[in-house]
């Protein structure tokens, strides 16, 4: 399954938005309709760099446009209303304003999710449940160097299971679940970076963190276990903080920071150290989602031709030389070079230096210890000396790239699809182009292009237990295209060898994130998420359908086997409707694009990719299907009771597709890519941010796997086939029940 990495997430700004009185706004459209002879019933206005856009609460229309929310920054105001500290992006990571908790999840009102097991300090934690510890947890602490007065011999202390819930759970007035998260490490850094201002010494009026027994800080209060043994079957770490993890991967689950006089971050390997460890929780909020009298659009504002992109010094590659799918513009240097830049909180190392932030640097200087240049006429960009990156980095500097009138998230690391349609067309895309091509440089010598081999043992990294490879390889570029469950990445290689035009002229080479390597990083637009507003058209009558209180889902019974299927996914029913699933099951529906990290979340609206999605048979959109994460689609079927389930294994939907109809009385499946009329399209599209990836990808349906494993077997729809493979429980997929 193509894997999408580019992510419809909020960005930064401050929303402006225009009202009209009634009378203003007949005047308008009189007005332009005289003067263009154009009766429109809405007045479009086109969002600025500044404005804020996320799916909303309210329901959808045929063409997917969602209803009635924006998101806003944090202000300072927010922060007071909720009793946290306000941290100004300067402050915290270079790009946003946040509000964080001043107390631990479990004090200061701050409460433990509801799914969490509360437990008295002493007690033991179930094997695999999530638990938080209140009582004493601490044997050697100090109350009076930081003047304040929230105890540190008492601290709550939770398992990151229990941390992550009870921040995503957390929705005081005027939030709402889903809005707070864990902080993030680029976050932590800006923190600690101003730990006078912050914290040390600042009371109430600070974070209240507390540290360990070294270095005496007289400013900072000390929290440290001793020998009290308070959260079995391990310990209390309180002055630990549970980090979101940068990238949900099959190994890198999670990271904490350690409160030292500076800090330290360690990626925590799931099945190690992530049972072992009970830390302090503090929740974190970036923007605030508010109810407006605007309808929000998406729009297709892919590049067209060369001049689309010249505006961000950027190469047009039309869709017939890149993926055969869609045009986009391409970066012409690596990021950090040629001004392009890096993320905030990217460690920068000069080559030969050691990275010493797990996986999460960039190495300037001479990269490569073979190089020519002058093979590819008119290029100037320096094959010595090209800035190469591990994958977080990557990921992280094409995701906050906003050039020009684009914004957070537009840009993405390219898929392996796309580069291999460039290493086919390389002749038209980069030999000999000089800077009117990709200029991409080659490990071997090749016509027309300028060499960089690698460079032996000068990318190094501080231990190899996370990155295994110290080379550095300015001639391969970075994809974040998974090619193997759960966790290997391909990077594609501009070897050299073979025939221009065939597909080993680029090599893909795949390594874990936990092996990950110091590569070139270019980031793509393709223009699919664009944005604008429009005027909200005039309320309708409530759904009584959608009003109704009981869940009766309308169902399918296979000829073959006798098996009741629900006919919709799970959300999507109107005999079934999303609030009625919420009060039944505890699972949270948000919109698509708001970011959601608990284990029980689903997203609707706009899940599938606006150009490659359709609606054949016209009762069932491919659009517009609701995604779920896979403890969420458990627990809605078993909540449904009377015997609905999620299919037992996947193989039990073997014989769904040929009951595909598309009329009233079929399963109404969605295909990723088909020309089958019996099918409508849904491409997988970034837009569910919390899940494995960012993606939404409702041609995916789950089945009940093991409770106890950290992946199931899934089943897809690809161009006609099932697809059979392993899948991580927070990917995002359809939710279909079953009964016998």
């Amino acid at each position: 399954m193509k894997n999408l990495t580019q992510n419809l997430l909020p960005f930064d700004g401050n929303v402006k938005l225009q009202a009209f009185s009634l009378i203003e706004l007949l005047i308008t459209l009189i007005i332009v309709s005289l003067l263009i002879g154009a009766f429109s019933p809405i007045i479009t206005k086109k969002l600025k760099a500044s404005d804020i856009v996320v799916g909303s609460f309210g329901k959808g229309d045929s063409e997917g446009n969602a209803y009635g929310t924006i998101k806003r920054p944090i202000t300072e105001e927010d922060c007071k209303n909720w009793k946290a500290l306000f941290i100004p992006a300067s402050m915290n990571d270079g790009i946003k304003n946040v509000c964080v908790t001043k107390f631990n999840v479990g004090d200061g009102g701050i409460p433990i999710a509801k799914s969490v097991k509360a437990l008295k300090a002493g007690q033991t934690c179930p094997d695999g449940a999530s638990c938080c510890w209140q009582g004493i947890t601490n044997g050697y602490y100090t109350t009076n160097k930081n003047n304040s007065t929230y105890s540190t011999q008492t601290r709550t202390n939770c398992n990151f299971n229990a941390s992550k819930l009870s921040c995503s759970s957390y929705a005081p007035a005027g939030s709402k679940a889903g809005d707070w998260r864990l902080p993030k490490d680029t976050e932590i850094s800006g923190w600690f970076d101003n730990m006078a201002s912050l914290n040390n010494g600042k009371g109430e009026n600070g974070l209240q963190l507390c540290r360990s027994t070294s270095p005496n800080l007289n400013n900072v209060d000390i929290c440290y276990p001793q020998n009290l043994n308070a959260c079995l079957p391990n310990n209390c770490w309180t002055m630990h903080l549970w980090l979101e993890p940068q990238i949900s991967d099959g190994n890198v689950y999670s990271a904490y920071m350690w409160l030292y006089g500076s800090y330290t971050k360690q990626q925590l390997i799931k099945g190690k150290t992530i049972d072992s460890g009970a830390f302090s929780a503090r929740c974190v909020i970036d923007s605030v989602t508010e109810t407006t009298e605007q309808q929000i659009e998406l729009k297709n504002n892919a590049p067209k031709s060369q001049a689309d992109c010249d505006k961000f010094n950027a190469l047009f590659i039309p869709a017939n030389t890149n993926d055969g799918t869609n045009n986009i513009c391409v970066t012409k240097w690596n990021m950090g070079d040629a001004g392009l830049p890096l993320a905030s909180g990217t460690q920068i190392v000069n080559v030969g230096q050691t990275c010493t932030s797990y996986g999460n640097c960039c190495w300037k200087g001479q990269t490569a210890e073979m190089y020519l240049t002058g093979r590819n006429s008119g290029s100037t960009y320096s094959t010595q000396n090209r800035t190469v990156c591990h994958l977080i980095p990557a990921q992280n500097a094409c995701y906050n790239y906003a050039p020009n009138g684009t914004k957070a998230g537009d840009w993405r690391l390219p898929n392996i699809s796309e580069t291999q349609g460039w290493g086919k067309n390389i002749a038209l895309l980069n030999n000999n182009k000089g800077e009117n091509g990709l200029q991409l440089c080659s490990a071997y010598a090749t016509d027309g292009v300028d060499r960089c081999s690698w460079l032996y043992n000068s990318c190094k990294n501080e231990t190899t237990s996370f990155v295994k490879n110290n080379n550095c390889h300015p001639y391969l570029l970075k994809t974040a295209t998974i090619i193997s469950a759960p966790n290997s990445y391909a990077s594609t290689g501009f070897v050299g060898f073979g025939a221009i035009g065939t597909d080993n002229y680029f090599t893909v080479t795949a390594h874990s994130l936990e092996g990950d390597f110091a590569a070139s990083v270019r980031c793509v637009y393709d223009g699919l998420n664009s944005t604008q507003i429009v005027q909200k058209p005039a309320e309708k009558d409530p759904d009584p359908e959608q009003s109704q209180k009981t869940c009766n889902p309308k169902t399918v019974t296979l000829s073959d086997t006798n098996m009741k299927v629900t006919q919709y996914n799970m959300g999507d029913d109107p005999a079934c409707p999303r609030s009625v699933i919420e009060g039944m099951s505890g699972v949270t529906f948000v919109p698509v694009g708001t970011n959601c990290s608990s284990e029980l979340c689903c997203w609707y609206g706009v899940t599938a990719a606006g150009n490659t999605c359709t609606n054949v048979g016209g009762i069932y959109s491919g659009c517009n299907r609701t995604v779920c994460k896979w403890y969420a689609a458990k627990k809605i079927c078993e909540s449904i009771g009377d015997g609905w389930k999620l299919p037992d294994t996947s193989n039990s939907m073997a014989n769904w597709y040929p009951n595909n109809s598309t009329a009233a009385t079929g399963l109404m499946l969605c295909d990723h890519s088909t020309s089958s009329a019996s099918a409508s399209k849904c491409a997988p599209i970034a837009s569910c941010p919390g899940t494995y990836s960012g993606g939404c990808s409702p041609n995916g349906l789950w089945a009940r796997g093991d409770s106890g494993s950290n992946a199931v077997q899934c089943r897809y729809l690809y161009d006609g086939s099932w697809i059979v493979e392993t899948c991580e429980k927070s990917v995002a997929f359809g939710v279909r029940c079953t009964k016998e």
